[in-house]
């Protein structure tokens, strides 16, 4: 049987407020990978690895549709911005720097889409920052997505992954099914309409650009991910 392992106490950094000490079961609950799923119906709390960031979902109930705000804090200050409502699930994954986020928002069960901030502490102390932000990279993997597909195909099922951190970029994975214009949604026996597509996005997170799409084959050989 395996246990985990005891928690270790480590002291906030010199000038931090104690916000942002995680409690054991806090600490435990967070993966060592950085990577946390937050659902919109749950109370969290994430801490950042270096512990000077603390990401907090509130839930809302009740309202037509969900909408849980969640908030980035500054432990050294204090100071607090909504970056974004949340509607159903998304992962966090925290750079290795601390000062790097990246938040994958799991609008529905086949599609997602990126809230990336390269240089939180710039953003978080603009003079207003803009709530969700949605970042250019997003709209530039669609783009160059749908221009490697073909102009003659609808997309559907369009998902984003994050792979890994490289230096001051990531990769991310992204799926996505096309079919003929004008055909329609996938009909029963006739699977053969719709198409799967696995590329890699080289991300510059300082500039929130894309690189780069690259073909499924080269995202697995040379940075082990996977569209699965």
């Amino acid at each position: 049987m395996l246990f985990p392992a005891p928690y270790v106490y480590v002291p906030p950094a010199p000038g931090q407020s104690l916000a942002c000490s995680t409690s054991p079961t806090i600490a435990l609950a967070q993966k060592e990978s950085g990577k946390n799923h937050i659902n919109w119906s749950e109370r969290e709390t994430l801490i950042s690895p270096n512990r000077r960031w603390k990401l907090d979902v509130f839930p809302v109930f009740g309202g037509k549709d969900n909408h849980s705000p969640v908030q980035l804090t500054d432990c050294t200050d204090g100071k607090t911005h909504t970056i974004m409502y949340l509607e159903a699930d998304a992962d966090v994954h925290w750079g290795p720097d601390s000062n790097s986020l990246l938040i994958v928002d799991e609008q529905c069960s086949n599609c997602s889409d990126l809230l990336l901030w390269g240089d939180v502490e710039s953003r978080l102390h603009e003079e207003k920052p803009k709530v969700h932000a949605k970042s250019q990279v997003a709209d530039e993997i669609l783009h160059a997505v749908e221009q490697r597909v073909g102009s003659d195909m609808d997309l559907f099922h369009y998902a984003v992954r994050f792979v890994s951190w490289q230096g001051s970029g990531l990769i991310a994975s992204v799926y996505v099914d096309s079919a003929k214009k004008n055909v329609g949604p996938p009909i029963a026996g006739h699977g053969d309409k719709v198409v799967g597509h696995c590329y890699g996005a080289v991300i510059d997170t300082k500039e929130n650009k894309l690189m780069e799409l690259i073909a499924g084959s080269k995202l697995r050989k040379e940075y082990g991910g996977s569209c699965e």
